[in-house]
């Protein structure tokens, strides 16, 4: 089964109406940490290595929960972490 990048469009967009404060939120805090562990001179490029994998996990979590029209919080960014050992294997 395909769909239309259209349908898929017009379909993210009924789920963040009224919504979009949260994920524009979490995106931005996503930003400025992974930003933030790279621009790092002294050990910096190894820190973001090991913490980026569990982060985008926890992003994907919360951009997926949105998708399937359900209740998002700022946390599940974080809830990547409850699976590290697999986030940054899958990252590496």
């Amino acid at each position: 089964m395909t769909t239309d990048n259209l349908s898929l469009m017009h379909q993210a967009h009924q789920n963040l109406k009224g919504k979009w404060g949260l994920p524009i939120a979490t995106c931005l805090v996503y930003t400025l940490i992974t930003g933030a562990l790279g621009s790092d001179k002294h050990g910096g490029a190894l820190i973001s290595l090991v913490l980026t994998g569990p982060l985008q996990l926890g992003l994907a979590m919360f951009s997926l929960t949105i998708s399937r029209n359900r209740d998002a919080n700022f946390q599940q960014l974080f809830n990547g972490f409850n699976y590290f050992t697999k986030a940054l294997a899958t990252y590496l």
